[in-house]
């Protein structure tokens, strides 16, 4: 018989660990990496200075991965990204993300 668990991928299965570990809702962050680039890691936006799952802008990926004293991340890692944005959301900086200010107003 078969099971009746949904099955998703690994980037879905790592945000669900990170949203979780950052204690912001999962299904919110889904949303907005959903809208941001459709789930594609080679996404492309505001004339090619957005990249990627969460449509980061270098110097913004660059700035926030100091502060957290993360210099080893990488910008075009879909990880990295997701570890990046889900510690972000939790610190309350939502706000960098034009998705998360349409979809949601109030603190994801």
């Amino acid at each position: 018989i078969a099971n009746s668990v949904d099955l998703v991928t690994d980037l879905e299965w790592y945000l669900w660990q990170e949203t979780a570990k950052n204690g912001i809702s999962y299904e919110k962050v889904w949303q907005i990496v959903n809208c941001e680039s459709g789930w594609k890691e080679k996404a492309s936006g505001d004339n090619s200075l957005a990249f990627g799952l969460l449509q980061y802008h270098l110097p913004t990926f660059n700035l926030y991965k100091r502060r957290y004293g993360w210099e080893d991340l990488d910008y075009h890692n879909s990880y990295d990204q997701i570890k990046l944005a889900t510690k972000m959301i939790g610190d309350g900086y939502s706000k960098e993300w034009t998705c998360a200010r349409k979809l949601y107003a109030d603190k994801i």
